[in-house]
């Protein structure tokens, strides 16, 4: 999920907490740490961290700055 470390946070309207038109009717959410935990309570959380994912759609390259988290299913 995109971070909000991402270049792209805080740019366009904000359209809820943390969540920002990249492009008119395109809506982009940036997680923090609590709020990715927060959407992920109830499940047993081994690990959450940032990453960085390199791309190149052909016009310039880039790289996202993505938080991702695992976790196990709780029964």
């Amino acid at each position: 999920m995109f971070s909000e470390k991402e270049d792209s946070y805080g740019k366009g309207a904000e359209t809820e907490k943390n969540t920002f038109e990249s492009k008119p009717g395109r809506p982009v959410h940036y997680f923090t740490d609590d709020d990715l935990k927060e959407h992920f309570q109830g499940m047993d959380m081994v690990e959450t961290g940032i990453m960085e994912d390199r791309e190149d759609h052909g016009d310039r390259p880039h790289t996202h700055v993505l938080r991702y988290i695992y976790v196990k299913a709780v029964r």
